[in-house]
This record gives structure tokens, sequence and C-alpha cells, in this order.
């Protein structure tokens, strides 16, 4: 910070040493310096205006700018603390306001100047915390609290961040596990250390009392960003819907085997972890034992479907008069029975195994009922120039399903029943199809 002395005066006056590396320490030293840091010491408080008075006259006769450089080196050393008019303390030139104190004199004047103080920090937790930047972001921090709030400044953005990205990784998991509770505690120690990062004291007074949630926190996030790679979040998916999509469907189909069964197990084992990735590749063969039984029960239904298919069109095929249908008639009658099958793979996880068994042949029933349906009104619409050319057909429901018959002559009764509601309907170009 400038302040308008030259560089002379440093090492008699102000105390200021020049180090080989080419940058200025206060040292305190000087005649300047300490006069006006014992008088601001035995006065407990004084104001900016009182310094400039008391030093400018006899017997120093300091200049304003010696003055404000003095109480600048001071500060760098924390021996003072700065009260702006209006705004919060300063223990570091590096605060928020320390500009606008020593730029402006009306700002420098009001501004209250009192003795730093004890030390509430301490030279033990000072040691921890530049140790904990040393392991946690592999750099060297300087055991003073200008330093410390510098590089909290500098990178806890970047812990804050690798705290985010863990995160939106845990969160792309099945079933979105909460972080752990230190992801938490560390999420507030970061956000109340960066609130105020610009008031030294106060930042290396909270990184302090954070410390403990700040080093556990980190620590584990540095895991978590290592551990939490694509192929690992890809692994538990792929286990996940081995378990919660693939294993129940086998189980409600009545499917059994000893090795599905243990290896279903194992995965829910493995996914009720808390880290349900750490050693996921242990369960790899668990999870291809149930995606193996799956995938081949899953063929066996479809090519099952085909099978029914195939015999309900054998069936449409051998009504009298089918033959005498054009292509595009045919086609229109077998058309439903396509539309039942399955539209899926062997892989698929939808339609579920249940529904590729009894929910076809409920559709493949309607289907083939309603090929009848078209084949009928195809026929009947042929007896008048249709391309069948046959007569109408009538479908007429019996309702004998569940009916009991106990006795011969109930036999009998039964035919005759049967034959005057069938005689009902047939007549001359007109048939009848049983339902």
């Amino acid at each position: 910070m400038k302040v308008g002395i030259s560089p002379t005066f440093m090492p008699e006056h102000l105390g200021i040493l020049e180090l080989d590396t080419g940058r200025y320490v206060p040292s305190c030293g000087g005649a300047a310096p300490r006069s006006i840091g014992d008088y601001i010491k035995a006065e407990s408080s004084l104001s900016g205006a009182t310094l400039i008075s008391t030093f400018g006259g006899p017997p120093y006769a300091y200049t304003p700018n010696l003055v404000k450089a003095c109480i600048a080196g001071l500060l760098r050393a924390g021996r003072i603390k700065i009260t702006p008019e209006g705004g919060p303390p300063i223990t570091a030139v590096r605060d928020v306001g320390t500009r606008d104190v020593f730029e402006g004199d009306a700002a420098f004047k009001k501004a209250t100047f009192t003795p730093a103080g004890t030390d509430d920090v301490g030279l033990p937790a000072r040691a921890r915390i530049c140790a904990f930047f040393r392991d946690t972001f592999n750099v060297e921090v300087e055991r003073d609290n200008p330093a410390i709030a510098d590089a909290v400044g500098a990178h806890f953005p970047t812990l804050a961040a690798t705290l985010r990205s863990v995160q939106d990784r845990l969160n792309q998991l099945p079933e979105s596990p909460r972080g752990p509770e230190a992801f938490v505690k560390l999420q507030e120690a970061l956000e109340a250390s960066l609130r105020n990062v610009r008031q030294t004291e106060v930042t290396v007074q909270t990184v302090k009392r954070h410390l403990d949630a700040l080093s556990d926190g980190a620590k584990l996030a540095k895991e978590y960003d290592t551990e939490l790679t694509d192929q690992a979040i890809t692994y538990v998916k792929v286990a996940h819907a081995a378990r919660e999509r693939r294993s129940p469907q086998l189980v409600d189909i009545g499917f059994s085997a000893t090795n599905v069964e243990t290896a279903a197990a194992r995965i829910t084992t493995q996914l009720a972890s808390a880290t349900p990735w750490r050693a996921i590749e242990t369960i790899d063969d668990a999870v291809a034992d149930v995606q193996n039984a799956y995938e081949s029960e899953r063929t066996r239904l479809l090519e099952k479907q085909q099978e029914e298919a195939e015999a309900a069109r054998l069936r449409l095929s051998q009504r009298r008069d089918f033959g005498t249908l054009n292509s595009d008639d045919q086609h229109k009658v077998m058309r439903p029975i396509t539309e039942a099958l399955s539209d899926t793979t062997p892989s698929a996880i939808a339609p579920p195994l249940i529904d590729l068994r009894d929910g076809f042949r409920r559709r493949l029933q309607a289907a083939e009922d309603r090929g009848n349906e078209l084949l009928d009104q195809i026929l009947g619409a042929g007896s008048g120039g249709g391309s069948g050319g046959g007569p109408f057909v009538i479908p007429v429901d019996l309702r004998l399903r569940n009916r009991e018959i106990g006795s011969e002559a109930e036999v009998d009764a039964l035919c005759e029943e049967i034959r005057t509601r069938l005689l009902e309907h047939v007549e001359p170009g007109t048939r009848v199809r049983i339902l």
C-alpha cells in the first residue's frame, strides 16, 4: 500500500526491513512506529485525528503520511486494530475497508485505533489450520492470520466445488442416497468461513471453530471424488436394475433357481451399504446370474408368443372359405394377431415378464376373436359382391360355460336345446359360428 514515504525512512524511522526476496516487512523496531504503538497501547483507544494532531506537533513533527505508514506497519505486524466509522473492525491490511481508511484523510481521522488485544486464535490452532491446508490442498501457508484468510479465499471455493460435484454424482445413483453427515457439516463450515472472508480475524476464528468439520469433510469429499467415477455409477445402476427390475419379475412368474436367489441376496446386501460403489465389482457374477436368468426367461416367453400366435393364425386360416379371400383381406384378418405380439427385446425391462405371459394370452384371445369377426364381415360382404363370395356368418354364443350335466336324459335335452338354438339362425345363405 503506497503512503508516499521515501525508502530512506524505512529502516531507521519505520522499522521496515527489505528482505532478500524483495518483500518489505514491518519489524516495528523504528522510532516512529514504536512511539505511536506505545501511545495507542497506553491510551487504549484513539481516533486518527488525535494521532495526526499528537504526532504532527512537537517533539515528533511527523507528517500525516508518516503517521499512516507507521499505522500500516503496526497493522501488518498485528499490533493494532482499526475500527472505521460505520464499518467492521480491521485487523489486517487485507481486510475490507482498509484502503478507504488509508487513502482518505477524513476516513483515517474518523477511524478508531486500539491495541490488538489477546490472540484469540493461538499459535497451536494456527499450526493445525496450516497443516489442514497442507494436507488438503498441498499448499504451505504462513502461520499468521492474513495468510490464512487469503488461503481461505483462494482454496475454499475449490473445495466447495468438489463437494457440489460429489453430491451431483451421488444424485445420479439409484434412489439418490443422501450424502454423509460430514458433508452437511462441511457445507456449513465452508459457507461460514467464506461469509466474511475480507474480515481476517473473523475468518480465522471461524476456521478454527469449524476445523474438525473441515478436516473430516474434506478428507471424505476427496475419497468420494476419487471413487465415484462414471464406471462405478454405471455398475451401481446395473446392479440396482437387476435387484429392482429383473429379479422381482422372475419371482412374479414363479421362476425359481437357487443361484439366482443367492445372487439377488448378494446384490441386496451390497446396495444396502452407505457406499454401494465400493467393491461393486465383487458382485459382477451375481448381477450376471440374475441378468442371464432374466434374459433367458424373456427369450423363452417371446418365442412362446410366436408359437401361440402362429397357432392362432393357423386356426383362422382353417376357417371355411378363408382361402377364397384375396391377399389384402387375408392380411386384414391376420393383423390383430400380429399386433398382439409384444414389441420388445430379451434385454429390455418392459413390458414385464408377467405381461409377456399372461397379458399376451389375453391379448391373443381378443385378437383371435377380432380376426374371426373381421373374417365374418368380409365373407358376409362377399355375398353382395365382395372378395369372399360366401354366405353371411352369424356368431352364436351357446352359453354352455360351467353348465353341469348329470344324466343321459340331460345330455339328450342339451343336444335338443343346442339344435333348436342353432336352427334359429341357419337358413340359406347363412352360417353359424359357435363362440
